[in-house]
């Protein structure tokens, strides 16, 4: 798989990448691959152009998933080596994107990067989520929160809560265990606090890849 089948599938989805975010997009992939060889910021079955490509189009399945409005304030929980912040920055560079990742040689991967990609509005944090969100400065403050293999959907939603806005929304990425992880969350959190308003399994055929996605509104503060 080349990069050059984001160009393909970000078009079948009416928002095409441009030329020079799939140059960007080319930089990220490269770079991460060189810092991974040296820091295992990957697992080796993903140390290659088309695993990497796979991550960054999983990424993008929230610009289609759900319509974000322009100069959100998004916060990417648990971001690793960068996903999906990284990619979804790229391919809508008018969003504020904060990234928070507790481990520090991937939280010095992702200051680096962003130097290179010259990314204004984004800024990176080496602390844990939980210690993050009992600063004032970063409570009830975002649009949106992301979270991609985080923790269970009751574990995520405590997490990400506290970051949002009140009617602000978690969009979490999610796999098999979609359906048991709601009904658990449920049960663990009070109903009165949040509304699921969207889910959705989106497949993309010419990489085989099915992602479960699920928006969760907040409705009380935590």
């Amino acid at each position: 798989m080349k990069l050059e089948t984001l160009k393909v599938v970000s078009s079948e989805w009416g928002a095409p990448l441009s030329s020079e975010q799939i140059a960007k997009l080319s930089i990220f992939v490269e770079h991460l691959l060189a810092w991974s060889r040296r820091f295992n910021l990957i697992s080796k079955k993903d140390s290659n152009i088309e695993a990497i490509t796979k991550h960054i189009l999983d990424s993008l399945t929230l610009l289609r998933f759900i319509s974000i409005p322009r100069n959100a304030k998004i916060i990417d929980i648990g971001s690793g080596a960068g996903f999906p912040g990284i990619p979804l920055k790229i391919a809508r560079e008018d969003l504020d994107f904060s990234l928070v990742e507790s481990t520090h040689k991937k939280f010095l991967f992702l200051k680096d990067i962003a130097q290179k990609l010259e990314l204004s509005n984004f800024c990176i944090f080496n602390q844990r989520a939980e210690e993050l969100s009992g600063c004032d400065e970063f409570k009830n403050k975002y649009d949106f929160a992301t979270a991609k293999a985080l923790t269970d959907l009751t574990g995520t939603v405590k997490i990400c809560f506290p970051f949002l806005k009140k009617g602000g929304a978690l969009i979490a990425y999610k796999g098999e265990k979609l359906e048991q992880e709601l009904k658990e969350l449920k049960q663990r959190v009070r109903e009165e606090a949040f509304e699921v308003t969207k889910r959705e399994t989106i497949f993309i055929s010419k990489i085989n890849l099915k992602r479960n996605l699920v928006a969760i509104e907040k409705r009380l503060d935590f």
